[in-house]
């Protein structure tokens, strides 16, 4: 649609972001605080299609199937870079942990899919955990996607839930369980 605003003239249009927000979150993070706080991490996207530029006029974007794995290694901010909301302190102790925020490109319409393995290392360069989310984790335009569980302290299968409802910003949230249920949906 072309619009021509002049004067007093009042166009309302939406925007809507093309990206898709996928956040990893632990909430056993003061059981291992004290002896192996997480200090950096490495996040690999496998077997999944991941889109590398967006058409603002048309919507759509444009895929890459990598060949081999996208791998990102980063340093985990522990000095208290989130300290609201999910990552607010509770009765005094810190008990949930943003690991990881990514935003991705996604399709028009629907969702997109991705898989990715998570490694954490202390700040001795000892491993702490890994974990391989090999399974699809929903990727929708203007939602986000939140993984939250014990990621630091226990190992098990992940259930995947799609809630479509917006939260107090404006944006709608997928909710990923993770661990606890054998069970994919």
């Amino acid at each position: 649609k072309k619009v021509t605003v002049m004067g007093g003239n009042i166009e309302r249009i939406t925007l809507k972001r093309p990206f898709g927000k996928l956040r990893i979150v632990t909430t056993d993070y003061e059981y291992i605080a004290s002896y192996a706080a997480p200090a950096k991490a490495q996040l690999t996207y496998y077997n999944c299609e991941l889109f590398k530029s967006f058409n603002a006029v048309s919507g759509n974007v444009s895929s890459i199937r990598p060949e081999k794995e996208l791998t990102f290694e980063y340093n985990i901010a522990n000095g208290g870079l989130y300290t609201a909301g999910i990552d607010a302190e509770v009765e005094g102790e810190k008990k949930n942990m943003t690991l990881f925020t990514d935003y991705l490109l996604a399709t028009p319409i629907g969702e997109s899919e991705v898989n990715f393995t998570l490694s954490l290392w202390d700040e001795n360069n000892k491993e702490i955990v890994g974990h391989d989310f090999n399974m699809p984790i929903p990727i929708e335009r203007n939602h986000l996607t939140t993984i939250k569980g014990n990621l630091l302290t226990t190992s098990a299968t992940i259930k995947v839930t799609v809630n479509h409802t917006l939260n107090d910003h404006g944006d709608y949230k997928s909710e990923v369980e993770y661990p606890y249920d054998q069970e994919q949906e």
